[in-house]
């Protein structure tokens, strides 16, 4: 194997410290949930990187020893990032562990309970816990499911509505066993899904505007409002290609799913960044027609997809190729350089600085690696085709 020319179709992309940084954030991110392995592994990527490759910034001695401890505290903040979710979701049944609870809860969202026909599931925002004696104290805001039937009446109505406040009262809190499931729950910051049919259900506020209730009732009049103009497979395709909702007519997607597969074409029915790449060019061409500068066009671009964000049903893929779509048009508004490379290392970090145990699910591993790796072979072919004389100008 012709090592130089492998190293040197990594040093002929300028590296800068943000990829080394991030690296590192994420290996703090595998060290909490996997052991010392990783640490070690962080070692000599870090000594390969800082003083095997040479910078096209030429780093000094000084630089690369700052940047050595800049990426230790990188790593350092990845492992309390992983810590602290953790942590919040043990103190949690701790405090509820064999305990009636009384709950007063927001309704975040509301489907049908495919699993239960004749059930909505209602996702519910956690804003009190009384065990009887006392308030529990939170120390993240968590929210669980809930299994309700369709004709429960809550508070004079047949269901209730995202917005609302309910109290819930006498319900149980079981942690959920070591694994898959229980790192699922940590991420999506739920703590379970309750089928009780008994609960007492009691609407403790309707306010007359709701921001949760506004969304959902936009999403839905979509949905409404397409759906009798269009074929039954083809408004599942609409719903799920263009909306990311995919539990709309589940037998439908089940049976497109049995035709693509054969194919290996199945990710063509998931909304993703893909999707919304083609929609932003798409937008930035009408918008061209119009004698707009061409600032204001990307504000306005910046503004469409954040309405188009909010009444949408967004995934990992679609929030990473979102979050591109408004840095690039920041940037090309303060006229700064772009490099797509580093705004997908700065989107990847700014999502696991949120969300660190997004990192162990292939969602977010396929969508981050599959586009890095395209844009890396991009920005190797670019600087293939540029002089070395001219990169080290820029």
């Amino acid at each position: 194997m012709n090592f130089s020319a492998l190293r040197s179709s990594f040093v002929a992309i300028p590296l800068h410290p943000l990829y080394l940084f991030t690296l590192a954030f994420m290996f703090g991110i595998i060290w909490q949930q996997s052991g010392y392995w990783s640490f070690l592994f962080l070692i000599i990527f870090a000594l390969t990187l800082l003083f095997g490759a040479k910078f096209q910034t030429q780093l000094g001695r000084g630089l690369k020893i700052v940047s050595l401890f800049a990426a230790l505290g990188f790593f350092a903040l990845g492992a309390l990032r992983v810590q602290q979710e953790e942590a919040a979701f043990d103190q949690f049944f701790r405090s509820v562990l064999y305990k009636k609870c009384i709950v007063t809860a927001e309704v975040k969202d509301l489907e049908p309970d495919y699993r239960r026909e004749g059930y909505c599931l209602l996702t519910l925002a956690v804003q009190k816990l009384d065990d009887g004696k006392k308030l529990i104290h939170l120390a993240h805001p968590y929210s669980f499911q809930f299994s309700l039937k369709n004709d429960a009446l809550v508070g004079g109505k047949k269901l209730p509505e995202p917005g609302d406040i309910l109290l819930i009262k006498t319900l149980y809190f079981r942690p959920p066993p070591e694994g898959g499931y229980r790192t699922y729950l940590v991420k999506e910051r739920l703590v379970g899904q309750i089928q009780y049919s008994y609960a007492e259900i009691s609407l403790l506020s309707h306010p007359q505007w709701s921001w949760r209730r506004f969304l959902f009732e936009r999403r839905n009049a979509i949905i409404d409002g397409v759906r009798p103009h269009l074929e039954p497979l083809t408004f599942t395709l609409f719903a799920s290609v263009f909306l990311g909702k995919k539990t709309v007519d589940a037998g439908d997607m089940s049976s497109i799913r049995d035709q693509f597969r054969p194919w290996g074409i199945l990710h063509y029915l998931a909304r993703s960044g893909l999707h919304l790449m083609i929609l932003v060019m798409l937008l930035n061409k009408v918008l061209s027609f119009f004698p707009i500068p061409y600032g204001i066009r990307n504000m306005l671009v910046i503004l469409l997809l954040l309405v188009y964000l909010l009444v949408s049903w967004a995934s990992i893929s679609f929030l990473r190729a979102a979050i591109l779509s408004f840095l690039y048009s920041i940037c090309v508004i303060m006229r700064l350089q772009i490099h797509a490379l580093y705004l997908l290392v700065l989107t990847c970090f700014l999502v696991l600085l949120v969300n660190p145990l997004q990192l162990f699910f292939l969602d977010f591993q396929l969508s981050f690696l599959l586009t890095g790796v395209l844009a890396w072979l991009n920005a190797l072919k670019r600087s293939q085709k540029t002089p070395l004389s001219v990169k080290s100008v820029n």
